[in-house]
């Protein structure tokens, strides 16, 4: 794997203006968090392409019969990717991001994320700046694990300044399944754009995650409370609350949002993907504020 953006400029004005496209989210290695090394897994079976993104059909139905995706009135952000451009309510992509016809959880189409040798990760952002208590929902399809075992983000949450973020919340995928990890950074403490602290919990298990069905994500971040608190749930099974202690006194006031597959990680940073293509589908996407 290569290393796609340095410490310079994780450190510099361009990350701060966007957080998904080079940005050094450091966490622990997942040899590290399952205190095991890291192996190949079987080959992930075949995936074809469509549409410029992924034909997860091979694996089961290209449609789903869910009700139609209708955004809450009280959107920060909301996306069903029922059109035709790419970007839509987003600012920013990067990477092999296409609207697909393969998948969708609603409607008839969603957001193809795919990952490919010597391309950018790929991935859509917005900065935003919302109240101090938000809700995000999202559904992902993703119908193998990735090979090899590298840790490949589908979402995440940054509040606050690039490289020194208050409180951060990162989906991811990995050989054991669905994990959900926060963190908080210190650029006085910390200037390599690593945490001060990091905490994980798979909300998922492999056996349940890599399957031909859609998964739905929903995630309130509260960062009015000391300590920052994330509250997840996926597929109504239980809910996880993580917490991270955070040095500062004030809420951050501004956030950064990516879906797709913004990083892939093995021991830390974000890599370039050297590899046989794997993609993932994200659909009915949105942001609320949350009492």
């Amino acid at each position: 794997m290569r290393l796609r953006c340095g410490l310079a400029s994780a450190l510099s004005a361009a990350l701060a203006a966007s957080l998904a496209g080079c940005s050094l989210l450091f966490g622990p290695s997942d040899d590290v968090w399952r205190g095991e090394t890291s192996a190949e897994v079987d080959a992930a079976p075949v995936i074809a392409e469509t549409d410029g993104g992924v034909d997860a059909s091979t694996d089961g139905p290209s449609g789903n019969s869910a009700p139609p995706f209708t955004c809450p009135a009280d959107a920060l952000l909301c996306d069903d990717f029922e059109r035709d451009d790419v970007l839509g309510s987003f600012e920013r992509m990067g990477g092999n991001v296409t609207i697909t016809t393969a998948q969708a959880h609603s409607g008839t189409r969603s957001l193809s994320a795919v990952l490919k040798r010597d391309v950018e990760s790929p991935f859509l952002e917005k900065n935003l700046r919302p109240p101090p208590r938000i809700t995000l929902s999202l559904w992902f399809y993703a119908a193998s694990a990735p090979t090899p075992d590298y840790t490949i983000r589908l979402a995440h949450l940054l509040w606050g300044r690039a490289c020194d973020w208050d409180f951060t919340w990162q989906l991811s995928l990995t050989r054991g399944g669905l994990r959900a990890d926060v963190g908080t950074y210190d650029d006085d403490t910390n200037p390599g754009c690593g945490p001060v602290d990091f905490d994980s919990v798979t909300v998922l298990d492999a056996a349940a995650t890599f399957v031909p069905k859609w998964h739905h994500v929903v995630v309130t971040n509260d960062v009015s409370v000391r300590p920052r608190r994330a509250t997840i749930q996926v597929d109504d099974g239980p809910v996880s609350v993580l917490e991270m202690t955070s040095r500062r006194t004030r809420s951050p006031s501004s956030l950064g949002v990516a879906v797709g597959a913004p990083c892939v990680q093995t021991t830390g940073g974000c890599f370039g993907w050297d590899h046989a293509d794997y993609g993932v589908f994200i659909d009915d996407v949105s942001i609320v504020p949350t009492p």
